[in-house]
């Protein structure tokens, strides 16, 4: 797992926490750090927090919307 070395990384880490309980969206944080939101995608891998979220309902919906198209 990685360590948190410096301010910059812990603020990088708590922006991005922020974002893994729904606070925050990942133009939000690349604002506040001023990094594309590629960039703030590869910090996500970085400290291992998924970028997207699947559950049963996410699922659902998305299976929903692509029969609606297909009819």
């Amino acid at each position: 797992m990685f360590q948190i070395k410096n301010r910059l990384e812990r603020q990088e880490y708590n922006l991005l926490k922020a974002y893994d309980r729904g606070e925050l969206s990942i133009g939000q944080i690349g604002t506040i750090l001023n990094l594309s939101k590629y960039e703030v995608m590869e910090l996500l891998e970085k400290y291992d927090i998924p970028f997207i979220r699947v559950d049963e309902a996410y699922i659902e919906h998305e299976f929903n919307a692509l029969s609606l198209t297909n009819s």
